[in-house]
């Protein structure tokens, strides 16, 4: 049967994962770069057991989805991803080549860290330590990481410029990141590409 024990739930324009099941549309969901993580590209119309989680008797806590890719916070506090490792949206490191990670994949870079929430849109990831740490990784165009620049993230990085600011969630757009402190501020890095959002400035 299906294993998870909290109903935290991020949706992206081109998938969606949720823990309960749902009518589906007939049309089968997109599954480019092997976001699904049933070891292929082919989509489902319907909820599919994650087979390599099960076998693995991992419990899911958390999860997140981009365009390209899925990540998840275990009962144990690890995170897995799988899909497009291109420009490092999955997190595993730098590749040769444009190749996806079609099953669920530990992301050992962070095996050693107490990851409690996970965030995910477009083509990065934000994660959230027990002790208010940040952590991004994937695409850094628009300074959406968080780093100060624009360049690519392969493997999870700390957010330097937020260690010591004891932030509690994390939250990912798709040309931005935003987080909230404990006691109730925010904090967003990245751009504003739209023409509804006229307070944000592109720097």
């Amino acid at each position: 049967g299906f294993c998870a024990v909290k109903t935290e739930l991020c949706v992206n324009w081109k998938l969606s994962i949720g823990i309960r099941r749902r009518r589906c549309p007939k049309k089968s969901a997109v599954s480019e770069d092997g976001k699904l993580g049933h070891g292929n590209e082919n989509g489902h119309s319907t909820p599919k057991r994650v087979d390599t989680l099960a076998l693995l008797g991992i419990q899911v806590q958390n999860v997140a989805c981009g365009s390209r890719h899925t990540a998840i916070v275990t009962s144990l506090s690890q995170v897995y991803s799988w899909g497009d490792r291109e420009n490092g949206v999955a997190g595993h490191g730098e590749v040769e080549g444009h190749q996806h990670q079609y099953i669920p994949k530990l992301i050992e870079s962070l095996s050693t860290v107490c990851v409690v929430q996970i965030s995910a849109c477009g083509f990065h990831t934000g994660c959230l330590s027990k002790d208010g740490k940040v952590y991004t990784w994937g695409e850094g165009k628009f300074g959406r990481l968080g780093g100060g620049n624009e360049r690519h993230c392969h493997s999870p990085r700390i957010v330097e410029s937020l260690i010591g600011k004891s932030i509690k969630q994390i939250a990912c757009g798709g040309f931005h990141s935003a987080v909230i402190t404990e006691d109730g501020k925010l904090a967003t890095f990245g751009t504003c590409y739209c023409v509804w959002c006229c307070h944000c400035s592109h720097d």
